[in-house]
């Protein structure tokens, strides 16, 4: 049986006798939300003209009510800029209502060929393009792919065989390339279906998103392609002389790195007694003089018990604090680079050997009490942890306070908390380990409690000026675990003031923590785009500098009709019109 994602945008597949030099992406936003448009020329007279927008906005038109005639004339009208007094076409008016509107299927076979019995004959029965596999059409890869099965499949007859060794190997070598597609297809496919989350950014980071959507596209690819635009856009993004994104300067609160490489907190299994040895001083020490922007130490635990490994590193006495602020005095005195800390609890996943003697396995001797969210295991191999209990969760928030404070006489420049993992902040968060029936288990938001609480404890008393971030683990990857909506509502919950009610003393509202991402700053310039095709993009543009470039200093580079949704023609990536108008707002269909 195929495996069939229906995706969340409703679409119609239209043509007009309006003929398109490039392939166009248009954007135009109504009173409900927003619509897009991919167009690209089918022959010398005609372009397909495909019309998406999420089904909740399709609804509020009243667009599932709509006769064909009439939702054609409603696109007609709110396309009408693009169209230049052309009409739009179907190719399906034998289809009543709103049956023309579909959401895409994403199809994924298990298997590709299979027998069926013919007259006593078992013939097989062979599978290609959509009906193997789909492709989102914002790739425009679908026939690409179904001739490239048959191609396949062509030349692995000429080579011989039998007919079983044939199909093997085509299905074989075949789904790892259409897995490729695949998975730039799904990236592609989920842009256009948040296309508010982009249409605040300026005109250049939209089109660099779109462009980079898929993530087949890199920013060196880019530059493959049309080195003048891109370097026109790294111009525009840098203020001034162009610099690649990942050289630029990056600001957060009151700290600014000096480029956007960082690295990351790594295990060294090198402390003793939870104090930092020479080892990571050398292994810090290079890093930040080899130019990263800043370095991490590893995760460090507040209590002796919340250590992974008896060599790991912690930060609750006097000693390991010096040893740590040796550390963050060399980084400041011989280079140009920040430091991190990030301090965690290892939880059920504690009192393990070091690495290099087995991931995961237990201590042969001299194994520890180990506390987590429920009493359950990391790993078969693994001790079962005790529920920490409300009392123990107040000594251990606590702690992480105490560490705090110790990090900020270190003189880190950064600070974060680790719920990742599996670690015990992390087994929290997960159903899959949190399994309590108190105020800390249930639905997501209380699943969250606790781990808020020790993070708002911590950032009451780091100070306002200098980032804190959390580390999470996004998506658990296992039937009835997190995925990313639960991590997007702790990324918006973190982000809020305590609640007056909270019964941690110290979780007083204080500013949002502040993340280093790659996200773009979420400007509300009035724009959109629509641009030439590039089938490889990445999900998120560089965050611009605090100082903005002039209208002089930005790339020769998209911009037209004075219209919300803008559209700017290109030629090999490059616009073919003046920057020089202003974007207003489009409410809604208009025939202006």
């Amino acid at each position: 049986m195929p495996d069939v994602d229906l995706r969340e945008c409703r679409f119609v597949w239209l043509g007009t006798h309006q003929t398109f030099d490039a392939f166009t992406f248009a954007f135009e936003q109504t009173e409900h939300g927003w619509f897009q448009a991919h167009a690209y020329q089918f022959d010398d007279k005609t372009s397909t003209f495909i019309v998406e927008t999420p089904e909740a906005v399709w609804k509020a038109h009243g667009l599932d009510q709509m006769e064909q005639p009439e939702a054609i004339a409603f696109c007609e009208k709110l396309f009408s800029k693009y169209l230049g007094g052309h009409s739009l076409i179907s190719n399906a008016t034998h289809l009543r209502g709103s049956a023309n509107w579909i959401r895409f299927p994403r199809v994924v076979c298990e298997r590709w060929t299979h027998r069926i019995d013919v007259e006593g004959r078992s013939v097989p029965v062979v599978l290609m393009g959509d009906a193997a596999h789909t492709a989102h059409f914002s790739i425009g890869s679908g026939t690409k792919l179904a001739l490239e099965d048959a191609i396949d499949l062509a030349n692995e007859f000429e080579q011989g065989g039998t007919v079983d060794h044939v199909l093997e190997g085509y299905e074989a070598r075949r789904s790892v390339e259409v897995l490729k597609i695949q998975n730039a297809a799904r990236n592609s496919t989920e842009w256009f279906e948040n296309v508010p989350r982009y249409t605040g950014m300026e005109i250049e980071q939209f089109a660099y998103s779109l462009l980079t959507r898929s993530q087949r596209i890199s920013h060196e690819n880019l530059r493959v392609r049309d080195t003048q635009w891109l370097g026109g856009y790294e111009q525009w993004l840098a203020g001034g002389k162009a610099v690649a994104p990942m050289l630029m300067p990056y600001k957060v609160r009151g700290l600014t790195l000096k480029n956007r490489i960082l690295v990351s907190p790594m295990a060294t299994y090198s402390a003793v007694d939870g104090v930092p040895q020479d080892f990571l001083l050398v292994h810090l020490g290079a890093r930040a003089l080899g130019g990263a922007a800043m370095v991490f130490v590893e995760m460090t635990s507040p209590t002796p018990e919340g250590r992974i490994t008896p060599a790991c590193t912690g930060l609750y006495n006097d000693t390991q604090q010096a040893a740590f602020k040796r550390i963050v005095d060399f980084v400041h005195t011989q280079s140009s680079a920040k430091i991190a800390m990030q301090l965690g609890h290892s939880g059920p996943k504690g009192s393990t050997r070091v690495g290099w003697e087995g991931t995961d396995e237990p201590l042969e001797d001299g194994n520890w009490p180990l506390l987590g969210a429920s009493a359950v295991p990391y790993g078969e191999q693994n001790q079962l942890p005790a529920a920490i209990t409300r009392a123990e969760m107040d000594t251990l928030r606590d702690q992480f306070v105490d560490s705090t404070r110790r990090t900020l006489e270190c003189g880190f420049d950064w600070l974060e908390l680790h719920c990742a993992h599996g670690y015990l902040l992390s087994a929290f968060i997960s159903p899959l380990t949190n399994q309590r029936t108190d105020e800390y288990g249930g639905d997501i938001e209380a699943r969250c409690r606790y781990p808020l609480e020790v993070f708002r404890a911590m950032r009451a008393v780091w100070p306002a000026d200098k980032p804190m971030s959390v580390r999470i683990s996004a998506h658990d990857w296992a039937p009835g675990g997190n995925t990313d909506a639960d991590a997007w509502w702790l990324r918006v919950s973190s982000r809020k003031p305590a609640p007056t009610s909270s019964t941690c003393p110290r979780a007083r509202p204080r500013a949002p923590p502040s993340r280093c991402t790659a996200a773009c700053t979420r400007r509300r310039s009035r724009t959109a785009s629509a641009t030439r095709s590039a089938s490889r993009p990445s999900r998120w543009a560089p965050s611009p500098t605090p100082t903005r470039p002039t209208a002089s200093s930005r790339p020769a580079a998209p911009t037209c009709a004075p219209l919300r949704a803008r559209t700017w023609p290109t030629r090999r990536g490059r616009c073919t019109k003046r920057p020089s108008c202003k974007a207003a707002t489009s409410t809604g269909p208009s025939s202006t």
